[in-house]
């Protein structure tokens, strides 16, 4: 059962089905991090201002990172990445600034945003010797003109730096 009333009605609507809502908070509770990717006019906006309401303000630090390089030292439970304009480092290098830090972090990936999801988490693993993290991807896009989110991969990265990915689920 979905607890964010937010994204309970979200559920209710052809962009996100309850399951899939379902998994999503669950995700947001288990503090994994969060990549929601797609083009900005598919529903990634709408995607990460619903997963903040399943977020518990009262227990959890929650950090919207805007300005570089300050935000990244602030500690937090939760990391919010949305769109960050002309900054000194990538949009790359400060999601691998923030992935390696000890909270979890939600974020934006639309195709403007040039790096490997891939290479950053296996660098980030290596350097900071932590194969305990979880990422999941969810991809939002247009089904017959429609927003949609259409799938979810967990990835992770073994002790021995090997990614594994595993789709939760797959709308086609």
């Amino acid at each position: 059962m979905i607890k964010s009333k937010k994204l309970a009605a979200l559920a209710e609507t052809e962009f996100i089905s309850p399951d899939q809502a379902e998994y999503l908070e669950q995700c947001v509770e288990a503090k994994k991090n969060i990549i929601i990717a797609g083009h900005k006019g598919h529903g990634i906006l709408i995607l990460l201002s619903h997963l903040l309401t399943c977020i518990d303000l009262k227990a959890n630090k929650v950090k919207q990172v805007k300005n570089i390089p300050a935000d990244l030292e602030a500690e937090a439970d939760y990391y919010v990445v949305g769109d960050i304009k002309e900054q000194e480092k990538s949009y790359g290098e400060i999601l691998a600034d923030l992935f390696s830090k000890k909270g979890a972090v939600l974020c934006l990936k639309d195709p403007d945003h040039n790096f490997s999801l891939m290479k950053i988490v296996r660098d980030v693993a290596k350097a900071t010797g932590d194969s305990t993290k979880e990422y999941v991807m969810v991809e939002c896009t247009k089904v017959d003109g429609e927003k949609k989110v259409v799938k979810a991969t967990e990835i992770k990265v073994s002790p021995e730096g090997k990614i594994a990915k595993e789709d939760i689920f797959n709308v086609k």
